[in-house]
C-alpha cells in the first residue's frame, strides 16, 4: 500500500550504535502502527537482527588448550532456566532452577574450567563478549542515508484511502512528538494515488459526462424524461457501492476502472424505455405507459445480458493480470442490474407524473415551444435517414462491398501499423539508475560512492524528487551480487504535477551524472507499469552446467547487443567469491579419532557463527552467537591452527588433518524448478518502433537456435512482459470467444431463431473496425491491454443497438408487403433516436476521461478511446449495415412465405 523509509540525519553508514538506535524507533513505530485498524501488516527490509556476539581469540584458547567445541558446550550448558515442579505445601510453591546467560556481564563469568585450589578459567579470558547484528551482504539506503523501510499492508475490511490518511496522520504525529529526533522519515511509493487520482476522474469527468448526457437527452428527448434517466446514474452508483461493500470489496483501481467503463453505458436501457414511453405520452395515452414498458422491455434485458457476457470472461483471465481484472465484472454487473431496476419500476412511475421542477421549467424556457422544435428536428431527422437509408438499401450490395473493403483496410492497419504492448505506458513515476563503482570497492565504499549520484537527485531545486532509495550488493531479484554494484530508485512526482517529461528529465540528470568521475558504469532505467524487473526484455537461461550456462549467456548477450532496439543489456551476475576448499584426509582423522561432524561444527562457529540460543529483549529477539574475532577471520592460516578434540579428549590442529585448495564460485545459484538459472535483461531503445514481443519473436526465431545448438540440456524462456503479454493474448482470444458464444446464444432465446443472432452479431466486427480506425486516426502505433478490455466491453454494449432496432424490425415488418425496402427504411427510422441517444451518452459518458478532461489517467484514456470511438462509429455502421443485411433476410423470409414453405 505505502512505505516508510526510516534514517538517522547525521549517519550516512550506520555505526552498532547508531543502528541500535535507528531500529529502537523502527520497532516502536512499527508495534504502533499494527496498532492502528487499518493496518494487517508491517513487513521490514534493512532490519538486523539484534546479537550478543561471543568472538573466541584463537590464540588464546591454544595457550590454554580448549577447544571450540569445549567453549561452546560450556556456554549452551550453564545457560539453564527450567520448572522443575512444585512442592505440595499448601501454596503449592513452584520451583524454577535458573543459571540464564542474558547478558554481557553474565557471559563473561561463564567458568569454562576449574581446579580444585580455586583457581578457574572464565569465558572473558578467551573471547570478547560485545553487542551487534547479524552479517549481511547488502546495505539498503533511504534518502542518501542507510535505513529502513517498512512496506505497510493494509487491512482486507479498509479501502485503500482510509489506510493511507490513517499511515499519514500517523506519521505526522509520530514526527510532532520526536520533533527534536535525528530520525528521518519519507513516505515512499504511495499506491493510494492512483486510486485518488481515479475516484477525481470520477467525481470531475463523471460531473462532466453527466452534464453532457442530460445535455443529450434535452436535446432529443423531453425535460421528463431527461431528468428521471439522468437521476438514474446516482442510484446506479449507490446501489453498486452497497453492493461492493457486501460483496467485501474496496475502493481500489480495478473498481474504480469498472465504474468508469459503466458510466455512460447505464442509462443505455433507461433511455430506450423513456424514448418509448415519451413516443406514446406524446399521442396523449397514459394508459400505455405499461405496454411501453413490455414492448421493448425483452430487448432491453437482452442488451444487458449481452453487455454482461462481454465481461464474463474475464473471470477466467489466468497470471498475475487475471488477479486484478476479477473486479470488474462483478461492479459491472451491479451497476447494469441497478439500472435496470431503475428503468423497469421507477423511471416509468416518474414518467407519467408531472413534478413541481417541471412545471417551473416550462414556465421559464417554454417547454411547447422547445418540444415542437425538438419534434421538428427529430421527425426531420428520421425523414433524412428514411430517404437515405431507402436509397442506400436499394445499393445495398455496393455498400456491402464497401463495408467489407472497410474491414480488409482495418485488417491490413492492425497488421502493419499497430503493434500490442501490455501496457504502453510512457510516463512514469519512478525510474531506477543502475551505478558500478570500481571493482575493488566493498559495500561500505560504494554506499559512500554513490552518495555521490544521489546528492544529484535529493538536492533537486525543483521539487520534482519525491524520494530515494537504494540497494547496494543486490540485484533485481533480491540475491547477491558484487559488493561494487548499486541500484536507485528514484520517486517523482505524477506527470499531471509537474511540465516536463521523464524523458527531458532523465536527459538533464544524465548530463549532470557524466560529471561526476570514478564510475565505472552509470545507466538510466525506465520503470515500467506491470513489470517486476523494470525492463521490458527479460530472458531466463535453465542449465545444470555453470560453464556451459555461461557460455550462453555470453553469446545471448552478445547477440542482442547487436540489436539496434535494444540498450542496457544486462546480464544478472551473482557476487563471484573466492572459496578455500578443505578436504579432510580420511586416513588421519580415522587414525586419530576425529568425528567430522565435530570437525565441521567447529569450523562452522569459527568463520560463520553458530547462534546457542535466543533470547526475549521485550519488543525483538536477540541471538546469542559464537564465532570468533573479525580479525582472526582474515586469512585461512589463523583456522588452519585451529584445534579440534579427539576421541581421547586430546587437542589436534585442523591444519594436520586437511588439504586446502583455492577456487572460484558464485556466491548465490538461482534455481527455478530444480534447475539453475541466470536471468538476462534489456530496455528498449529511446525511438525504436519494435515492442517487446517483436523482438521476443526475432530472438526465439534467429537468437536462440543458435546460442543454444549443441545444447540439448539448455531452456531458454522470455519471462517478465513478454510472457505475460503472450498469456493476456490468449487469453484475450478465449475471451472473446467466450464472449460472442454466450451473446449468441442469449440472443437464440431472446429471437428464439438460430438465424436472426446472427444477424445480430454480424455487427460486431465492425465495431472492432471503428476502434482500430480511431486508433490509426489518433497516430497511435501501440495498443494495450486496457485498450482490448475497452473493446471487449464494446462488443457487449455495440450490439445493444442492434438489438433493438432488429427486434422492432421482426415485430413491425410486413413480409407480405409491396415495397419491403421503404417499409424497413421507415421502421429503421422510429428506432433512430433511441440508437443516436444511447451511443452519444455512452460516449459522452466515456469522452471525458478518454482524452482527460477533467483529469487524464493513460490506463483508463486508452480504454476509453477504445470503447467510445468503437461506439461512435458502431453506431453510423448499424443504422446503414443491420437493415442492409436484415433486408436480405426479409427478402428471403418472403418468397419462403409466398411459397407456403415453413422457416
Amino acid at each position: 500500500m505505502i512505505d516508510i523509509g526510516i534514517y538517522l540525519k547525521d549517519a550516512e553508514v550506520l555505526t552498532v550504535q547508531d543502528r541500535q538506535k535507528l531500529q529502537e524507533y523502527a520497532l516502536g513505530l512499527r508495534d504502533k502502527l499494527l496498532s492502528l485498524p487499518e493496518i494487517s501488516g508491517v513487513d521490514i527490509s534493512g532490519y538486523l537482527r539484534p546479537e550478543l556476539q561471543i568472538k573466541v581469540d584463537a590464540e588464546k584458547l591454544n595457550k590454554y588448550e580448549v577447544s571450540m567445541s569445549q567453549l561452546r558446550d560450556q556456554v549452551v550448558t550453564q545457560h539453564v532456566r527450567r520448572p522443575i515442579g512444585s512442592l505440595y505445601d499448601k501454596r503449592e510453591t513452584e520451583i524454577t532452577i535458573a543459571s540464564e546467560l542474558n547478558n554481557i556481564q553474565s557471559l563473561k563469568k561463564v567458568i569454562v574450567a576449574s581446579g580444585y585450589q580455586g583457581q578457574k578459567l572464565t569465558l572473558d579470558q578467551l573471547a570478547t563478549i560485545e553487542r551487534g547484528f547479524e552479517k549481511t551482504t547488502s546495505i539498503s539506503k533511504v534518502q542518501g542515508r542507510e535505513g529502513i523501510i517498512f512496506n505497510i499492508q493494509k487491512s482486507s475490511s479498509t479501502d485503500i484511502l482510509s489506510a493511507q490518511e490513517a499511515v499519514v496522520d500517523f506519521v505526522k504525529t509520530f514526527e510532532a512528538n520526536n520533533i527534536n529526533s535525528s530520525v528521518g522519515f519519507v513516505l515512499i511509493d504511495d499506491e493510494s494515488y492512483d486510486v485518488r487520482n481515479r475516484l477525481e476522474l470520477i467525481g470531475s469527468n463523471g460531473l462532466v459526462g453527466f452534464i453532457l448526457i442530460v445535455v443529450i437527452l434535452v436535446l432529443f428527448l423531453d425535460f421528463r424524461s431527461s431528468v428521471w434517466v439522468g437521476l438514474g446514474i446516482p442510484f446506479s452508483l449507490a446501489f453498486t457501492l452497497l453492493g461492493s461493500v457486501l460483496l467485501g470489496y474496496t475502493v481500489n483501481n480495478m473498481t474504480l476502472a469498472a465504474i468508469i467503463i459503466v458510466l455512460g453505458i447505464v442509462v443505455d436501457d433507461a433511455i430506450i424505455i423513456a424514448e418509448n414511453i415519451s413516443r406514446n405520452l406524446k399521442d396523449r395515452n397514459q394508459n400505455k405507459v405499461v405496454d411501453s414498458v413490455v414492448e421493448v422491455g425483452i430487448p432491453v434485458i437482452a442488451s444487458i445480458l449481452t453487455t454482461c457476457a462481454a465481461f464474463v470472461p474475464l473471470y477466467f483471465f489466468s497470471g498475475r493480470v487475471g488477479l486484478f481484472v476479477k473486479y470488474i465484472p462483478a461492479v459491472i454487473f451491479l451497476m447494469l442490474a441497478a439500472s435496470l431496476i431503475e428503468s423497469f419500476f421507477f423511471l416509468p412511475a416518474h414518467m407519467v407524473q408531472e413534478t413541481k421542477v417541471e412545471k417551473i421549467y416550462k414556465k421559464l424556457f417554454g417547454e411547447s415551444r422547445f418540444a415542437a422544435k425538438r419534434a421538428a428536428l427529430v421527425s426531420k431527422m428520421e425523414s433524412i435517414y428514411t430517404k437515405a437509408l431507402e436509397v442506400i438499401l436499394r445499393k445495398r450490395v455496393y455498400v456491402l462491398v464497401g463495408f467489407l473493403v472497410l474491414a480488409a483496410f482495418s485488417g491490413y492497419l492492425l497488421k502493419n501499423n499497430l503493434s500490442y504492448v501490455m501496457f504502453p505506458r510512457e510516463e512514469s513515476r519512478n525510474f531506477r539508475v543502475k551505478v558500478v563503482a570500481p571493482k575493488s570497492f566493498t559495500r561500505y565504499e560504494t554506499a559512500k560512492k554513490v552518495g555521490e549520484v544521489e546528492k544529484v537527485f535529493l538536492e533537486d531545486k525543483r521539487g520534482i524528487v519525491t524520494s530515494v532509495r537504494t540497494r547496494i550488493g543486490q540485484n533485481r531479484r533480491g540475491g547477491e551480487v558484487r559488493e561494487n554494484e548499486a541500484s536507485i530508485r528514484v520517486e517523482i512526482v505524477a506527470p499531471s504535477e509537474r511540465e516536463i517529461s521523464l524523458s527531458e528529465l532523465l536527459k538533464g540528470w544524465r548530463v549532470e551524472l557524466n560529471k561526476l568521475k570514478g564510475f565505472e558504469e552509470v545507466e538510466f532505467q525506465k520503470s515500467r507499469f506491470g513489470s517486476d524487473s523494470g525492463s521490458p526484455i527479460a530472458i531466463e537461461i535453465q542449465e545444470n552446467n555453470d560453464k556451459v550456462r555461461s557460455q550462453i549467456v555470453g553469446d545471448l548477450v552478445s547477440k542482442l547487443n547487436s540489436f539496434e532496439s535494444l540498450i542496457n543489456v544486462e546480464e544478472e551476475k551473482p557476487r563471484e567469491k573466492f572459496e578455500y576448499r578443505l578436504d579432510i584426509d580420511k586416513l588421519k582423522a580415522s587414525r586419530l579419532g576425529i568425528k567430522y561432524s565435530q570437525l565441521a561444527e567447529t569450523l562452522r562457529a569459527y568463520v560463520e557463527g553458530d547462534v546457542l540460543y535466543t533470547l526475549n529483549d521485550g519488543d525483538e529477539e536477540v541471538d546469542v552467537r559464537f564465532t570468533s574475532s573479525d580479525f582472526a577471520k582474515i586469512d585461512v592460516e589463523a583456522l588452519l591452527e585451529l584445534t579440534v578434540q579427539n576421541a581421547e579428549g586430546y587437542l589436534v590442529p585442523i591444519g594436520s588433518i586437511v588439504n586446502v585448495s583455492e577456487n572460484k564460485k558464485p556466491s548465490t545459484i538461482q534455481r527455478v524448478n530444480y534447475k539453475r538459472a541466470t536471468m538476462v535483461y534489456a530496455d528498449l531503445a529511446p525511438k525504436t518502433d519494435k515492442t517487446p514481443l517483436e523482438i521476443a519473436d526475432v530472438v526465439e526465431s534467429k537468437v536462440i537456435p543458435e546460442v543454444i545448438s549443441g545444447r540439448p540440456s539448455a531452456n531458454i524462456a522470455f519471462r517478465g512482459e513478454v510472457e505475460d503479454s503472450r498469456d493476456s493474448q490468449s487469453d484475450f482470444l478465449l475471451s472473446i470467444s467466450l464472449a460472442l458464444g454466450l451473446i449468441y446464444l442469449l440472443l437464440i432465446f431472446l429471437f428464439n431463431s438460430f438465424l436472426t443472432p446472427l444477424l445480430v452479431g454480424a455487427i460486431i466486427p465492425f465495431g472492432v473496425i471503428g476502434t482500430i480506425i480511431s486508433f490509426w486516426a489518433h497516430g497511435m502505433e501501440q495498443y494495450g491491454f486496457f485498450a482490448v478490455i475497452g473493446t471487449l466491453g464494446m462488443i457487449g454494449v455495440v450490439i445493444n443497438d442492434s438489438i433493438v432496432l432488429i427486434d422492432r424490425l421482426k415485430n413491425r415488418l410486413n413480409l407480405n408487403s409491396n415495397d419491403i425496402l421503404a417499409d424497413i427504411a421507415k421502421i429503421s427510422s422510429t428506432r433512430l433516436r433511441a440508437v443516436v441517444i444511447t451511443t452519444l451518452t455512452t460516449v459522452a459518458g466515456l469522452f471525458p476521461t478518454a482524452y482527460g478532461l477533467g483529469g487524464y489517467d493513460s490506463m483508463l484514456a486508452e480504454m476509453m478511446l477504445a470503447m467510445g470511438w468503437g461506439l461512435l462509429l458502431g453506431m453510423f455502421i448499424t443504422l446503414v449495415f443491420v437493415p442492409c443485411v436484415f433486408s436480405f433476410y426479409a427478402q428471403f423470409r418472403s418468397k419462403q412465405e409466398t411459397r407456403g414453405e415453413e422457416v
